[in-house]
């Protein structure tokens, strides 16, 4: 399985620039996560778009990752990342 090339929309990279450091890296990581195996993530209902959620936790927070992917060119698209609460109703809003 090809490793996939990750990218932000301009939501997820405003999102991830107020971070701080070590958070950005745990996130750097997830997606790094996510860029090996983007279909492991369960896929999202109820949304226009094809989109997957990836979990993980930092410091007992929980972070969710909001992405697309595009098999056809091996791209994933993180749409939205952030806390785990409010987040999905802000990605509802969001597309």
């Amino acid at each position: 399985m090809p490793t996939y090339t990750v990218e932000m929309t301009r939501a997820a990279h405003r999102v991830y620039k107020k971070l701080d450091p070590p958070v950005q890296k745990r996130v750097k990581t997830e997606m790094a996560k996510v860029a090996e195996n983007p279909s492991a993530a369960p896929q999202l209902r109820g949304l226009p778009l094809p989109v997957r959620s990836h979990h993980f936790s930092h410091q007992g927070v929980q972070w969710r990752i909001a992405y697309t992917v595009d098999d056809a060119v091996n791209k994933v698209v993180v749409v939205l990342l952030g806390v785990r609460e409010n987040f999905y109703d802000r990605l509802k809003r969001l597309l």
